[in-house]
């Protein structure tokens, strides 16, 4: 019994002192490569499993001041490690930094030798390429030699380079100014079907069908903020010329059905309403409530935006229909003709 018991022992120390091995070059390989505290505490582990110390760690009466002090001991060695691993890879950075230097230093060496073999050959075809505003190849012939700051060489290739970021800008302007084209040929279709037919039944739907004409000007202003050649500004002049064709034939019809509605809608309050002249640009209220100058200039302030936006050139107060004597206002409204954008209490033609 006692043999085995001798043989077992053995076998137990053999082990030991191998796992004591593997973890022991496993921790220093992590703790140099990557990892140092990992990397010290896996040798740590090696180190107290190892059987020689783990027999005397038994025979021995360890207490908290051992421990912290093996803690102390085991991070100021991870520290330790940590410095060194990163001063080395420091030193091989920099080392492999110098290397590409003198690597690239050697390139240019020959580069400049073989460039002032033929420099006036190469000056003279990337002139050429210039000239035949072949950008792209000015760019691809002179960007090897850009490093040597050849002069002639540097502003060849800056006049290239110039030139095709603004042919990416012209290009990206013109798609831009086509999109909007392509929007107002929509729009165009769009005016060539429109039919006020639709709202003349009631004042509110009146009014939306003569803001119809300040959106549709939007649109035309957006032909300011982009640089459009002759085929995109002939279809912003076809839709300028549908759009004022459209106005003619629209605001007088308009205007000559909001009598109706709106003294529908004002019957109420004894109100009387319509439309006269020429076009229909005057509108006339009749009605008891303007027998006093307080009420008038009360429901007018309220009124004028919307008379202005239906394009009326004069609102007429009259406290009975038969009345000769009246109270009207002249507004600065504009002509069916003209393409303009209503904004606050205001508006703004469209050149």
């Amino acid at each position: 019994m006692e043999q085995i018991k001798t043989i077992w022992n053995g076998i137990l120390t053999a082990l030991g002192w191998l796992l004591f091995i593997v973890l022991f070059i496993t921790g220093f390989s992590t703790a140099v490569t990557s990892m140092p505290i990992a990397g010290v505490i896996i040798m740590a582990v090696g180190i107290v499993l190892s059987p020689p110390l783990y027999v005397r760690f038994k025979q021995t009466k360890f207490t908290i001041k051992h421990v912290m002090i093996a803690c102390v001991g085991i991070i100021s060695l991870s520290l330790l490690i940590s410095s060194i691993s990163e001063s080395v890879e420091t030193t091989h950075r920099q080392e492999e930094q110098k290397i590409a230097s003198e690597h690239r230093a050697e390139e240019l060496k020959l580069l400049r030798q073989e460039f002032e073999s033929k420099q006036e050959q190469t000056i003279s075809k990337l002139q050429m390429l210039y000239d035949e505003s072949k950008y792209e190849d000015v760019v691809s012939v002179a960007q090897p030699y850009v490093e040597l700051n050849d002069p002639d060489i540097n502003e060849l290739h800056n006049l290239a380079s110039n030139e095709i970021n603004k042919a990416e800008q012209e290009k990206q302007e013109y798609e831009e100014a086509q999109k909007y084209v392509e929007f107002l040929k929509t729009q165009i279709a769009d005016l060539k079907s429109y039919s006020v037919d639709q709202f003349l039944d009631d004042k509110d739907s009146i009014l939306i069908a003569s803001a119809v004409y300040s959106a549709m000007a939007m649109h035309l202003d957006e032909a300011n903020r982009h640089d459009l050649n002759g085929e995109q500004k002939q279809v912003v002049a076809q839709f300028r010329n549908i759009l004022k064709d459209r106005q003619l034939k629209d605001l007088p019809r308009l205007r000559d059905a909001y009598g109706p509605a709106a003294r529908k809608a004002l019957w109420v309050k004894d109100i009387s309403v319509k439309t006269l002249g020429n076009g229909y640009r005057t509108i006339e209220f009749a009605g008891g409530l303007f027998a006093l100058n307080s009420n008038i200039a009360s429901f007018h302030a309220g009124l004028v935006d919307l008379v202005e936006q239906l394009r009326f050139k004069q609102v007429n107060y009259k406290w009975y229909k038969e009345a000769s004597e009246y109270t009207y206002f002249k507004l600065d409204s504009p002509s069916d003709a003209d393409i303009v954008i209503f904004e606050g209490s205001g508006y703004r033609k469209v050149d």
